[in-house]
């Protein structure tokens, strides 16, 4: 015998399937109507949403870990500057020396890492973090004026004392190369270490600009045979357009895998193609496009096959994460903007697409992913 459904069950599943559609009909119209936004108001308002749920008192906090570190201030501060927002950049300079600076324990100039639970849980500096604060004094003292922070530092002076740190403890000569650190490191028994995402060699030529230091191009020339290096041959495999996220440079000058670190496409390689982005655009740089026309090549490969690219690929192009996010997406972009415009825009409108009605990308957890992902919308 067929069951019969009561009236009130039947109703109950016509009601949900009605809602279900209104529900999809909203989504799919916001979704639409965030494609035609300028990007201005995309800058202005992701911003204000950044301020409201990460920064608390010059404190950039990642809910996910209810910690603070070092990049995270480095990365709102550049922002902060982006958006003439002095008021801010001076809460988040004033918290970062007063809880991440090393001075007091370690007399130099560099941050802590990790700041957690009112106290330093970390203190060995992270240089990307390094490089990036001072990137933001800088340009904090060629765009305002002076604050009036009696405790603090100016903009410029703080700048030249972590640029000379950087160089002293965050570098190191080794066979007539000048390579960046991740850290201070002090044993080379094993190779050197890298994070080739710290590489950043617009900062590095503005960083020359400022202190006329020789240093920082020596730095620019790493970033470029490291990068290249790393590109053309990983851990014995032939390259097919990526970067590890982390590596070791052996005896033998080899780029091999690192330790427990992750040697994929991934979190820490997404940043790439940001910094080398930013070369390219600023100072028209060659290396930079040589680059990016490298990793384009796997990536474009990837997106005509499937419409879609994923946040993670071991070296030899497998995926190993078939996710997507903003983040990604927004690295992907620079990669394709001077080299397939349609497309990039294509990936620019994916990214979009993970800004919720708070405007923030993908939710409130989501710390370093709404620190970079905004980026597309401003270079």
């Amino acid at each position: 015998m067929k069951k019969i459904l009561k009236p009130s069950l039947v109703v109950l599943t016509l009601f949900l399937i009605i809602l279900g559609n209104i529900f999809c009909y909203i989504w799919q119209n916001t979704q639409d109507l965030i494609q035609d936004v300028p990007s201005q108001e995309i800058l202005h308002q992701t911003w204000q949403a950044y301020k409201q749920t990460f920064i608390r008192d010059g404190r950039v906090l990642r809910p996910k870990n209810d910690d603070t570190v070092s990049e995270g201030q480095a990365y709102a501060m550049l922002r902060a500057i982006v958006m003439d927002d002095q008021e801010t950049f001076n809460e988040l300079y004033r918290f970062t020396e007063e809880h991440l600076s090393r001075r007091q324990n370690f007399s130099d100039h560099l941050l802590a890492w990790q700041w957690k639970n009112g106290t330093v849980y970390d203190w060995m500096p992270a240089t990307d973090a390094d490089v990036d604060y001072a990137l933001s004094l800088i340009l904090a003292h060629r765009k305002w004026k002076p604050h009036n922070e009696s405790k603090l530092e100016a903009y410029d002076i703080k700048a030249s004392q972590i640029l000379k740190d950087i160089l002293q403890f965050e570098t190191k000569v080794i066979d007539g190369r000048r390579y960046l650190l991740p850290w201070i490191v002090k044993d080379f028994a094993d190779g050197i270490v890298q994070n080739l995402s710290y590489y950043s060699p617009a900062h590095f030529r503005l960083f020359y600009e400022y202190s006329d230091n020789h240093a920082w191009m020596e730095l620019v020339e790493t970033s470029y045979q490291v990068l290249n290096s790393a590109l053309s041959r990983f851990d014995g495999n032939e390259g097919k357009g990526l970067l590890p996220d982390w590596c070791l440079i052996n005896s033998a000058g080899e780029f091999v895998h690192y330790s427990d670190k992750s040697s994929n496409f991934g979190w820490d390689a997404i940043r790439i193609p940001f910094r080398i982005a930013a070369d390219e655009h600023y100072f028209k740089s060659k290396e930079a496009q040589e680059i990016l026309v490298k990793m384009h090549r796997f990536f474009n490969d990837e997106y005509q096959k499937k419409q879609k690219i994923f946040i993670a690929y071991n070296y030899q192009g497998r995926v190993v994460n078939r996710q997507e996010n903003a983040l990604f997406y927004a690295g992907y972009y620079l990669i394709f903007k001077d080299r397939e415009p349609d497309i990039a825009i294509k990936l620019l409108l994916r990214t979009r697409r993970f800004l919720n009605k708070q405007w923030l990308y993908h939710n409130t957890f989501e710390y370093f992913i709404n620190s970079l992902a905004w980026i597309p919308e401003y270079l």
